[in-house]
């Protein structure tokens, strides 16, 4: 069964955007050791997933002249009805938990969810994530979209795989207990 990865970075307080979505405190430079674990796991997925502000942010700041994810089929989940100018590139607006069960399901890779926040949170609420890969990075934003909701009733017990520090930035992954 192919396993859902949260693979995201935070603030140290716990964000992952600010308030309005900007993502101007990520680095810019990343180190040798970071970018070879990012690699390592971008071979083990090929399906990705998102909210339409994620995508946006995607779209219209990180990488507006190509698609950041060119192998890998992407699912965007909006409202708005939006046509893709990328083949790969699907816009859902259908129940994300029933869509993310058949999906673990079938052939292929690991599935990554990218973002937004309360694409993760229905996600963590209904425990489908397998996997959360967390890079922290140092800084504190004071406030913003959190990674984790307040209204989570669910407690889910981890067990961490990988952790190490690179440049002040410390990257975690954990798996969920069974």
């Amino acid at each position: 069964m192919r396993k859902v990865i949260l693979y995201i970075a935070q603030s140290l307080d716990g964000y992952i955007a600010k308030k309005d979505g900007n993502l101007d405190w990520l680095p810019q430079e990343i180190s040798e050791k970071m970018n070879k674990f990012y690699s390592d796991f971008s071979q083990q997925v090929d399906t990705v997933l998102m909210g339409r502000k994620t995508y946006d942010q995607i779209v219209n700041v990180l990488s507006p002249n190509q698609w950041a994810y060119p192998n890998k089929t992407s699912y965007v989940w909006t409202s708005t009805k939006t046509e893709s100018l990328e083949n790969s590139v699907h816009f859902m607006d259908t129940d994300l938990v029933s869509f993310v069960k058949e999906l673990k399901e079938q052939e292929g890779k690991n599935i990554w969810v990218l973002g937004g926040g309360s694409f993760i949170a229905e996600l963590v609420k209904n425990n489908l994530i397998d996997e959360y890969s967390i890079t922290i990075v140092p800084v504190i934003l004071g406030e913003g979209i959190p990674l984790f909701p307040k209204d989570n009733k669910n407690t889910i017990f981890l067990k961490m795989q990988v952790c190490f520090e690179e440049n002040g930035m410390i990257q975690t992954s954990y798996t969920v207990e069974l």
